[in-house]
């Protein structure tokens, strides 16, 4: 799988709350940030994810735009909560051994 295909999965599983598969693409050492959240290792990541799957009903994820440039891929994504809400988010991702090493969300 290719790593545009790769982090589509991620934004499939994410919107699914798909943690055991979401937990399958971490790496051991990701780190998590964002604009509210700062977390370090998979476990803490998992956490982090959960919590923000439990604050809501439903979260959808919509990628605009996704480029790659070696082992990082950038994503423009909207998100929509509860079906309503609707967050306009720059990801970036560096990835590592074909697992996610770190997450950094920018909003806007």
């Amino acid at each position: 799988m290719n790593k545009l295909e790769f982090i589509k999965k991620y934004f499939i599983n994410f919107s699914e709350k798909n943690i055991s598969s979401l937990e399958e693409m971490f790496h051991e050492e990701i780190t998590l940030r964002d604009w509210e959240i700062y977390a370090e290792g998979k476990k803490q990541v998992i956490k982090a994810n959960e919590k923000i799957f439990s604050s809501c009903k439903s979260i959808y994820v919509k990628p605009l735009n996704i480029w790659e440039n070696s082992n990082y891929v950038i994503a423009e994504i909207d998100i929509l909560i509860n079906g309503e809400e609707q967050l306009k988010v720059i990801d970036l991702f560096e990835l590592s051994n074909e697992k996610i090493l770190s997450i950094r969300a920018f909003k806007g």
